[in-house]
């Protein structure tokens, strides 16, 4: 996505033609400012401060017919951010520490496991299966953190699914030979336009999940990519499905029941190195 610097008057309508967004900070709170075309009014929304019961909860498709249900929550005193299934955070999630040790680790290794990981570099511990290092932010104070993919023929049916509409943030079911992208990234607010253009004049689409303000007034958002899948990258997701094939576990060590949606995920990388899971149906559902 294309980038340019925010007006000085970016508080008014006029001034933000291009189609993108932003973020902005006025006394302390962070709002998202989003402009769907070229002469659209900007429309404004508030974020929330991390806190109690302000976890982030996002998934592709609906209650019944679904991938993973991501859960996204904050530290309310340090700008420490975590991500995670919804159902399996207790047992394995993604930290992103202030420090800038970032990291995919094992939380309790005894728990059931509904979602079984993949092409990990284990520690010795083996707790800490992926670790790298804080990126440093673009011209306009996006950190990109992590990418997660779901192509369209990963979405499977979950018999007497209990999940509920309004608990989770749901991004439409992408097209036969399409995905969703969840992209998470950490923003300085009042640095600058993020452009979808080139995305958008290409057929594809993007939705903001949902965004929390960080202790120090940084805010992590998620976006939602709707694209088509390119024919590398399919080539790449049908290497990871036989990996994932092969390496189904005895049933006596994975809890491979519908109801509970087991997944597999996949880890990748971007062409620049930056981490890209895949989140793939345990057994994909031809439906």
């Amino acid at each position: 996505m294309a980038r340019r610097d925010l007006p000085s008057n970016a508080d008014t309508s006029a001034s933000y033609e291009l189609p993108g967004i932003a973020l902005i900070s006025r006394d302390g709170a962070a709002q998202l400012l989003m402009a769907p075309g070229e002469s659209s009014d900007v429309e404004r929304f508030p974020i929330r401060r991390a806190g109690k019961k302000t976890a982030l909860r996002f998934a592709v498709g609906e209650p019944g017919r679904r991938g993973t249900i991501w859960r996204l929550w904050a530290s309310r005193e340090t700008d420490d951010v975590y991500l995670g299934s919804r159902h399996t955070a207790r047992e394995a999630k993604m930290s992103l520490h202030q420090s800038g040790d970032w990291r995919f680790q094992i939380v309790d290794p005894e728990r059931p496991k509904t979602v079984r990981l993949h092409d990990f570099e284990g520690t010795p511990d083996g707790r800490i299966i992926h670790r790298w290092a804080r990126p440093k932010p673009n011209a306009v104070g996006w950190t990109h953190a992590v990418s997660i993919v779901l192509p369209a023929h990963h979405l499977v049916t979950i018999p007497d699914d209990g999940v509920r509409w309004d608990d989770v943030r749901w991004c439409p079911a992408p097209r036969p030979g399409a995905q969703v992208e969840f992209q998470v990234k950490i923003v300085s607010p009042d640095r600058g336009v993020v452009s979808y253009r080139e995305l958008i004049e290409s057929g594809g689409r993007l939705a903001v999940m949902d965004a929390l303000q960080l202790a120090s007034g940084d805010v992590a958002i998620v976006l939602a990519l709707t694209v088509v899948t390119t024919e590398d990258e399919a080539a790449e997701i049908a290497r990871y499905e036989e990996k994932a094939r092969l390496g189904v576990p005895p049933a006596t060590d994975f809890d491979r029941s519908p109801q509970l949606g087991p997944r597999h995920l996949v880890f990748g990388h971007d062409p620049d190195g930056r981490p890209r899971y895949y989140d793939l149906a345990f057994t994909v559902d031809p439906g």
